[in-house]
This record gives C-alpha cells, sequence and structure tokens, in this order.
C-alpha cells in the first residue's frame, strides 16, 4: 500500500530525565501484519510524506526499502525479490506544489533502476491524464515526469474513461487528476 501526506502524530510518551510529562514519541500508524517503511525524520519539520506498507505474507520476496537509491522524504523505493532472484522495483512518489520529487527523479534518473511500478500524489496538471479543459496548455514538468517514467520503463496508466482521482475538501474547487500510476510499457 502507498500513502502519501501519511498521519504523523503523538503515539505516547517515554521516560524521560529533562521532562516530567516523558518524551514525545511521533508517527505513524503500524499493524503486525504490515512491514511499514519510511525515511525516518531528521528534525521535528522533516515529517515523512510517503510510507509504504508491505503486508508480511510477501515477506518470502524479502522487502527492502532502498535508500542506497533514494533517501528522500517524498519517496520511497523498495526492492522485492522475484522468480529467479530478479530484483523488483517500486517507487512510492508525493511531489508537493514545487514538483520537489518530480525534479529530484528528473535530476537522478541516470542512477536509478527499472521500475515495476511508480504511483503517488505528483500535484501535477496536464491534459494527457486530466480531460477537464483547463489543462490543455503544455505543461513542462508533466512533460519532465513523462521522459523519467520513460527513462524507468514506465508508461502512465489511463483508465478508458478518465475520472479524478483528488476531490478537494474545500468548497469550490475542482476535482482533478493528480494521483497518478505508471506501469512497465510492455
Amino acid at each position: 500500500l502507498y500513502i502519501q501526506a501519511p498521519p504523523w502524530r503523538l503515539i505516547s510518551r517515554t521516560v524521560s530525565a529533562s521532562n516530567p510529562e516523558g518524551e514525545a514519541v511521533s508517527g505513524a500508524p503500524t499493524h503486525p501484519e504490515w512491514m511499514v517503511m519510511f525515511r525516518r525524520p531528521t528534525g521535528d519539520d522533516d515529517q515523512p510524506r510517503t510510507m509504504t506498507y508491505v503486508h508480511k505474507r510477501l515477506a518470502a520476496m524479502r522487502p527492502a526499502f532502498r535508500t542506497d537509491l533514494i533517501n528522500h522524504r517524498d519517496m520511497v523505493l523498495i526492492t522485492m525479490w522475484g522468480e529467479g532472484n530478479t530484483p523488483l522495483h517500486f517507487l512510492n512518489v508525493y511531489s508537493d506544489t514545487d514538483s520537489t520529487a518530480i525534479k529530484w527523479l528528473d535530476d537522478h534518473r541516470d542512477r536509478l533502476p527499472t521500475l515495476q511500478c511508480m504511483a503517488g500524489d505528483f500535484n501535477c496538471h496536464s491534459a494527457i491524464w486530466d480531460p477537464d479543459p483547463r489543462f490543455t496548455g503544455h505543461n513542462h514538468v508533466a512533460a519532465d515526469l513523462i521522459d523519467v517514467a520513460l527513462d524507468l520503463g514506465l508508461e502512465v496508466s489511463l483508465l478508458a474513461k478518465r475520472q479524478p482521482t483528488h476531490y478537494p475538501h474545500a468548497g469550490g474547487l475542482q476535482p482533478m487528476v493528480i494521483d497518478l500510476m505508471f506501469l512497465p510499457i510492455d
């Protein structure tokens, strides 16, 4: 399961020599049947914006969180080992309104492996995936995303009838397609 903008809150308090209430322990929801993978925060304002949950039934595929390839709060790359010990790479992405993750992928595509799946909240508008007539112009960030995906062996997966994937909570805002999945070209 890929989660973007995951909940991150106080889980409990632990014993502290300096704080009578105890030190706060914050984190994400966990469950005994699922392995959770995310980049550990390096500070108070560095909460992970992506998490990947892998069910323990897949433990025989040896899921590995690949911080050696991507160590970014907005992306989680995992490798699982398939038939014949073939590595299978899966990427969970959250790209903010500044396109941070898309720009990072564009700058580092040459060091990334071919992927089985790249999915997430890309916050990127394009007429290629969004039928809304507001998005008819050229979006260079969307073009970069498509180029990166092609270099990683992927193409955007589109339903025959495209529908919004994001419905804003704020009244008056239009639904849009910003949550995308890229799958192998073949």
